[in-house]
């Protein structure tokens, strides 16, 4: 059986000027997030939009459990980098 890797990862920049935004419509499992300038970045999520998670500048994190990049929204001043993939890892077969 021949393998297939499916995991096609997308990175882009999010400029962030204190509106919520939502992030590029890009299908994935996962999306890691790393805010630059101002004091870091608020990330909401669309199953509950009124509770954000702050993400501090320079610290990396990954959200994972989603369908689509743009289930998740930003808010916040600066860049975000951001990363959309599958997974982060193949676990070995045996």
């Amino acid at each position: 059986m021949s393998f297939i890797n499916r995991n096609i990862c997308k990175t882009f920049n999010l400029s962030l000027n204190g509106t919520k935004a939502a992030l590029p419509n890009q299908l994935c499992s996962e999306v890691v997030v790393l805010p630059h300038g101002g004091s870091g970045a608020t990330i909401y999520d669309h199953m509950n939009p009124d509770v954000g998670f702050t993400v501090p500048n320079h610290i990396e994190f990954t959200f994972r459990g989603l369908t689509n990049a743009n289930q998740l929204s930003a808010t916040g001043n600066g860049t975000l980098q951001c990363r959309s993939q599958y997974f982060s890892f193949l676990p070995e077969v045996r």
